[in-house]
C-alpha cells in the first residue's frame, strides 16, 4: 500500500475551492489526479485520470477528454436490472462518449473479439437527447462508425503500470535479513531531496550499504537503497516499514510500503 500525504493538508485545499457547476462530464478516473492536485501531492502519470482542480478552484481553463471510453463484461446484473435493459444488461458491451455524441455497442456474444458485424451498435446526441432515448445510428452510420474505430483504438489488452512510490523486498531467514528499498518517480514533474529510511523494531539492527538520499529524480527514475538487518535470536514475526520522501514543488511528499519478515 502506498499512502500520499501532503505538508500542507487539507484546508488548503478546502479554503481554495469555488461552488458553481459545470457541464464538463467528469469519470471517476479523474478523481486521484484530481484529489492530488489539492492536496499538493503528486500523481501517476500513466493514469488516465486528468485533474479538475483548476475548474474547482474556478478556473475555466481545466483539461477536458478528447473522449471518454467505457467497457462492462459483467454477468451479474439481476432479472429486472435485464429487462430494464432491454435484455441487454448481461450482454458485453462497450461505449464511447465523443462531444455530445455517444455510440454504444452490445455484443451477440461474451467475446470483445467478434467481428464489428456480430456487434448491435446505437447512437445517441446527449445534448438533444441525454435519456438515449432516439437512437441515430441509422441515420447517421458514417459518424456511429467512427466512434466505432476509437472504441477500437482506446481499449488495451494489457495494462503495464510505471512504478511509483515507495516498493520494499525483503530477502533471507534466521536472524539476517537483506532489504531492498525503492522510491519511484512515477509522475510527470521532477521531485527534489528524495531519501529513503526503514523504521526497525527495538532490538533489530539495520546497516545501510549506501547512502539513500538523491537530489532530484525526473520522471521515470528511481532511487534505490540496499541494507542488511539483523533480528534478535528470539524475535516473532513482525513488518519493517520504509518511507521515502522527497519535495514535489512547494510540498514534501512521504509514501510508505511494508514487507512481512518471518
Amino acid at each position: 500500500m502506498i499512502t500520499l500525504t501532503s505538508s500542507r493538508g487539507n484546508r488548503r485545499a478546502r479554503d481554495s475551492l469555488s461552488p458553481g457547476t459545470t457541464d464538463r462530464p467528469t469519470p471517476l478516473t479523474d478523481l486521484l489526479s484530481t484529489f492530488a492536485a489539492l492536496a499538493g501531492a503528486p500523481a501517476p502519470a500513466d493514469v488516465d485520470g486528468l485533474s479538475v482542480a483548476p475548474l474547482l478552484r474556478g478556473s475555466a481553463d481545466t483539461a477536458r477528454h478528447d473522449s471518454l471510453y467505457f467497457h462492462r463484461n459483467h454477468h451479474g446484473v439481476t432479472a429486472r436490472q435485464n429487462a430494464a435493459d432491454h435484455g441487454r444488461g448481461d450482454r458485453l458491451a462497450e461505449a464511447l462518449r465523443h462531444g455530445d455524441l455517444k455510440a454504444i455497442r452490445f455484443a451477440r456474444g461474451q467475446s470483445r473479439r467478434a467481428p464489428d458485424d456480430q456487434w448491435d451498435v446505437e447512437l445517441y446526441d446527449l445534448a438533444r437527447d441525454p435519456g438515449e432515448e432516439h437512437d441515430l445510428a441509422a441515420a447517421r452510420p458514417a459518424r456511429a462508425d467512427a466512434l466505432v474505430k476509437l472504441m477500437h483504438a482506446s481499449w488495451a489488452p494489457a495494462y503495464p503500470r510505471r512504478p511509483f512510490g515507495v516498493s520494499v523486498e525483503v530477502t533471507g531467514r534466521g536472524t539476517d535479513f537483506t532489504v531492498t528499498a525503492t522510491l519511484a518517480n512515477g509522475s510527470a514533474r521532477p521531485w527534489g531531496a528524495a531519501r529513503l529510511t526503514l523504521d526497525t523494531p527495538s532490538g533489530w539492527t539495520a546497516h545501510a550499504r549506501e547512502a539513500a538520499t538523491a537530489h532530484r529524480l525526473d520522471p521515470g527514475e528511481h532511487l534505490t537503497a540496499h541494507g542488511r538487518v539483523t533480528r534478535p535470536r528470539v524475535a516473532t514475526a513482525t513488518t519493517l516499514t520504509c518511507h521515502g520522501t522527497a519535495h514535489h514543488g512547494d510540498d514534501e511528499v512521504t509514501c510508505t510500503a511494508t514487507a512481512a519478515v518471518t
